[in-house]
């Protein structure tokens, strides 16, 4: 519930009061918790002439100039008359015997300044103890990535020529508060090197950060020309220091030939002089046959003509009478007896 504006002004004036009680002394608890943690607002009461369970407290937060109950008790007995609306639901805790605060499953939006009020009815002001809660949000783990493409070298994680240029962009999310810079760690056959990158709200082409609801998204890029074996890697700075994974570059060496391809290699010339060897041995054959008298091409030749003749004329004999004076008459010539 929110308190009015009459409320407000009476606490407001109950709280100068307590400046001037005797034996009264104000302190202020400064927690640190992460999101989704717990966390104990320490309320250190201690006056015995005033027992708890004769005392009215509460714990309250004030937020925008206006006040929020959490938790309340009257005479050592817990009640909930003036809890604010936003704290219904919430896993609160409250330590009946010191009056400590537990809170749980703590959000951005729990950061602030806390009180815990004990009064004595009608209204005095007996106990006051000031908390100033901080809430971090951690960094995801950077995501480190290059322009080239990804591929599985063993343990190169990039093979590229010397001299090439590679493109690093370093990212990391959710974090709260808002970081300040991103470092850079390069390390080749020259040594190591450290950039430190200065990220601002603003559109800076190698830093920037960008704000997302509460929390922030930090993100930086570089340019690293490669001329040796590199290891790349970055970092954000912020309430927590964390790193990304390291990424390893390696030069591409020039293509050697491999045992098999030599092999074969070998195996063609071997080929190729075993088919001029024969070719060779061939036609010598062919000539040493050619001078014996083995292979003339004189005789063959009258040979074949013989033959040619022969079976002419045995032809012209096996023709019919008839067939042969068709074959007088068509060519106009007569017999001869």
């Amino acid at each position: 519930m929110v308190f009015s504006r009459m409320n407000q002004w009476i606490i407001v004036a109950l709280q100068i009061q307590f400046f001037f009680l005797p034996g009264s002394a104000v302190s202020q608890c400064l927690p640190t918790v992460h999101v989704s943690g717990m966390t104990t607002l320490q309320c250190q009461y201690d006056n015995p002439s005033h027992p708890i369970n004769e005392t009215i407290f509460s714990w309250e937060k004030t937020e925008n100039k206006v006040i929020y109950v959490l938790a309340e008790s009257k005479n050592g007995a817990r009640i909930s008359l003036h809890i604010s609306k936003r704290y219904w639901n919430r896993t609160i805790q409250l330590n009946m015997d010191n009056m400590d605060l537990h809170m749980y499953n703590i959000t951005l939006e729990d950061a602030g300044e806390y009180q815990c009020v004990g009064r004595k009815l009608p209204g005095r002001l007996i106990h006051l103890e000031r908390c100033i809660l901080t809430v971090l949000a951690n960094f995801s783990i950077p995501k480190l990535q290059s322009q080239s493409s990804l591929e599985d070298y063993g343990e190169v994680d990039h093979l590229v020529k010397k001299g090439s240029d590679l493109v690093f962009h370093c990212k990391a999310s959710g974090g709260f508060p808002k970081p300040t810079t991103i470092s850079w760690n390069i390390t080749d056959d020259n040594g190591t090197r450290f950039y430190h990158e200065k990220c601002r709200l603003d559109s800076n082409p190698s830093c920037f950060i960008k704000e997302d609801f509460k929390t922030f998204n930090i993100s930086s890029t570089l340019k690293v020309t490669v001329t040796s074996n590199t290891s790349v890697s970055c970092r954000v700075e912020a309430h927590h220091n964390v790193s990304s994974n390291v990424q390893h570059i390696g030069i591409m060496e020039d293509p050697v030939p491999t045992v098999e391809k030599d092999g074969n290699i070998l195996l063609y010339v071997v080929a190729s002089v075993a088919a001029i060897a024969i070719s060779i041995l061939t036609f010598g054959l062919i000539c040493c046959y050619w001078r014996k008298g083995k292979m003339c091409p004189t005789n063959t030749m009258e040979n074949n003509r013989v033959i040619l003749t022969t079976n002419a004329t045995n032809n012209i004999e096996a023709q019919s009478p008839e067939e042969n004076t068709k074959f007088i008459k068509d060519t106009g010539e007569a017999a001869v007896p």
